[in-house]
């Protein structure tokens, strides 16, 4: 009798919502006695960028059981798909690089932008697993880790040597993210996660880089760089399974250390959890134009508490402390505040719409259309903004390849546009504007055209990589420069040429290079004869650099047989 009545239940359950739209869902789980999980379909672009602001191509970004991979520009996309209501989350991973989980939220039919920067990995000395250790990085982390407390993948003990990579050590790249978290109560609520930090370690087999876990407890002393940290009282861990943040342990807070166990240190966040409500609400310039993707945030007695992004049609829904008076902030790219209201302490949900009805600093609006080179403009894409803070931004290209930018940028510095043909591959040349440029821009794809290479010629073998960028490391007081070129083909930078300039005891310089195997694995570059030819140069915004190297050894990597170079230069992008 009670089965059939669950049945009946659940039927009228599948009936009332098959009444609402049908950008929208709600799933009930009968094993799980949490509150019946709400979807949105919606859409979700971003970039997915590294410490230095430079685009990761080939990153992974999945959501649910979607995956994508980003471009040569980083740019990733979701299109229709749903999200959990009234938050869920963006997984990236790259090779050699922290996994990145970003919270999204979005309205039915709207599209949402994340800009995700992902943390290289640095790895430690190796420790061995029969023996206690103490793992300290800098004045940040230091973690003792009992003997014979690793697992394997399979959850076997695991015996030999390992090395940890500290996770979150730069403080600055844990503020820019977006910083809404849930926990779960233990009645099954959703709870606000009010983070202070971000912190967490990884720990790998030394000798076959495997993820090793823990099966005892581990003691964690963190010590912020923060001049006035604040003394939060709880740890928690981020199950990825249950795609939430659960309570890990209370905090000692001493000398500016916070102390605590755990099993979990993968990914940790230093905070408390609060009852909360929602302001959602429309961002709209004083002409009533709204604004896309702009940073919204809200503080509670001047510390900045959380933060989101409104959608492309301007709408934003932001999370507060339940009876707390804060303030709602508008936010440039570099967090600049330019409008606050005040939001006075409720228990019930808020809308609040933002008119700016002042001269907005640094606002643009452009608009224009994209085209092929024949003035076709079946075109799918995107255009990318960047500047030189490398703040970017991504706004998508509709069908009839017409876009529309409005946006609250940096600061007065020009802004580069570049037009992405997702379908062909193919960038346009990058158009620099001003800040305050408005009308119609338009912006020219062309399939032959090759901004940056790397070309190679020797021994009747002639060969191109269409993709090619440098970065230049330099210590003024050493005086010696590393110059670091990166290429490929099809949008990826698969191959790597490290130019060394040293200075030598008499005062002098020596060129040293360093190559890894290209052209299919059959060639390497072994020694370079003549001192290389510089040239730089700034083509529509952009900075290049043009590389030659007059002299080149170049092996064949299994007959040994060696060449002389005909031709090695490199056209490349400065990033």
């Amino acid at each position: 009798m009670r089965m059939k009545k669950c049945y009946v239940l659940i039927w009228c359950l599948c009936w009332l919502f098959s009444c609402r739209e049908s950008d929208e869902k709600i799933i009930i789980d009968t094993e799980d006695p949490k509150p019946p999980t709400k979807l949105i379909q919606t859409n979700i672009i971003g970039i997915v960028l590294d410490p230095g602001g430079n685009p990761i191509a080939g990153a992974e970004v999945s959501l649910g059981g979607i995956k994508q991979f980003t471009d040569l520009n980083g740019f990733y996309r979701f299109k229709d798909v749903y999200i959990n209501d009234p938050q869920d989350y963006l997984f990236v991973s790259a090779q050699n690089y922290f996994d990145g989980i970003e919270p999204v939220d979005g309205f039915a039919g709207d599209t949402s932008f994340r800009r995700i920067v992902l943390e290289e990995k640095v790895f430690t000395n190796s420790f061995s697993s029969e023996s206690d250790a103490l793992f300290n990085f800098g004045n940040l982390y230091e973690v003792s880790i009992p003997a014979n407390s690793l697992l394997t993948e399979s959850g076997s003990p695991f015996s030999g040597k390992y090395r940890i990579a500290p996770a979150f050590r730069n403080e600055q790249l844990v503020k820019h993210r977006q910083t809404s978290y849930f926990s779960l109560s233990d009645n099954g609520q959703n709870k606000l996660l009010r983070p202070d930090n971000l912190l967490g370690i990884e720990v790998r087999s030394f000798d076959s880089g495997e993820l090793l876990h823990f099966s005892k407890k581990i003691g964690f002393k963190y010590s912020p760089n923060s001049p006035n940290p604040t003394a939060a009282k709880e740890i928690y861990y981020y199950d990825k399974g249950k795609s939430v943040w659960k309570f890990e342990s209370r905090v000692i807070f001493n000398n500016g250390s916070y102390q605590f166990e755990t099993i979990h240190p993968e990914k940790l966040c230093l905070g408390e959890i609060h009852e909360f409500v929602s302001v959602t609400g429309v961002l709209e310039s004083k002409f009533g134009n709204p604004l896309s993707f702009v940073n919204i945030g809200n503080d509670f007695m001047y510390e900045q508490l959380y933060t989101s992004r409104s959608t492309i049609s301007g709408k934003f829904k932001l999370y507060c402390l339940k009876n707390e008076p804060q303030k709602l902030n508008v936010l440039t790219e570099c967090n600049q505040i330019i409008y606050s209201t005040d939001i006075l302490g409720s228990d019930q949900n808020l809308v609040k719409n933002i008119s700016l009805t002042t001269v907005i600093p640094f606002y643009s609006e452009i608009s224009g259309a994209v085209l092929q080179c024949d003035g076709s403009s079946n075109i799918e894409g995107y255009i990318l903004v960047s500047n030189n803070e490398k703040n970017y931004l991504v706004f998508p290209i509709r069908e009839s390849g017409q876009y529309t930018i409005k946006m609250i940028g940096c600061n007065e510095e020009d802004n580069t546009l570049t037009a992405v043909d997702t379908k062909k591959n193919v960038n346009s040349l990058a158009k620099r504007v001003n800040i305050y440029t408005n009308g119609n821009l338009i912006l020219k794809l062309c399939d032959e055209q090759m901004t940056s290479l790397a070309r190679f010629s020797f021994n009747m073998t002639d060969t191109v990589y269409s993709n090619c960028r440098v970065r230049k490391i330099s210590n003024s007081s050493a005086q010696n420069i590393i110059y670091i070129f990166e290429y490929g083909n099809k949008g990826l930078y698969t191959e790597k040429l490290i130019l060394e300039k040293l200075i030598n005891s008499s005062g002098g310089f020596n060129w040293r290079m360093t190559h890894f195997s290209f052209i299919q694995n059959n060639f390497k570059l072994k020694e370079l004869i003549e001192e290389p030819d510089f040239y730089l140069f700034n083509e529509n915004g952009i900075d290049f650099m043009e590389c030659s190297l007059p002299k080149v050894i170049i092996e064949n990597d299994f007959t040994k047989e060696k060449f002389l170079s005909d031709i090695v230069f490199f056209r490349a992008v400065i990033i």
